[in-house]
């Protein structure tokens, strides 16, 4: 996703077809890697965030998750708990990790299921012109790709992510 960032061909590429963006990058979607393979031939989306639109996923019916791009999935990921709660209080969620977002940013929960998987590409964060695709990608965490987290300067994919305790949403 860095590369993204810095090059308009590349991220042209991660949008329209993004195996072939993977595999330039060293990745081969449908090669088998220490995680894993797809089962079947699966369809990788990746969704652009916005300043006005905020993607974040899940897999409601059980925890499919791009493993050969992203590695094993956070155990949070695959919990019941968060893959129906995301889904009815995408908003309430994502501020127990620590994301809070403006009103009015439109939040849109994708379902990954057996044949598609999604990972995002997120707003490039204010304070990092002229960085490297080197700097840029060290701010890249699994937790931004799956839309839980958005990058910042200073909190790289070796940072530990805090939750906050669920608490029930106010009625209605």
């Amino acid at each position: 996703m860095a590369r993204a960032w810095l090059d308009p061909d590349y991220k042209e590429l991660v949008r329209s077809d993004p195996l072939a963006a993977s595999k330039e990058v060293g990745v081969d979607w449908l090669e088998p890697t220490g995680f894993g393979t797809p089962s079947d031939f699966t369809a990788l989306h990746v969704l652009e965030d916005t300043p006005t639109l905020h993607h974040v996923i899940v897999c409601t019916l059980c925890s499919c998750y791009p493993r050969p791009i992203l590695g094993n999935s956070p155990e949070w990921y695959r919990t019941p708990n968060y893959r129906r709660r995301i889904v009815r209080w995408p908003r309430q969620v994502l501020a127990e990790f620590g994301l809070i977002l403006p009103e009015d940013v439109e939040i849109r929960v994708e379902d990954s299921n057996q044949k598609h998987r999604f990972m995002v590409l997120p707003v490039r964060p204010d304070g990092t012109q002229g960085w490297t695709e080197e700097q840029l990608a060290e701010i890249v965490t699994r937790d931004c790709l799956i839309g839980v987290a958005l990058p910042k300067p200073g909190v790289t994919t070796n940072a530990v992510t805090r939750t906050r305790a669920a608490v029930h949403p106010a009625a209605p």
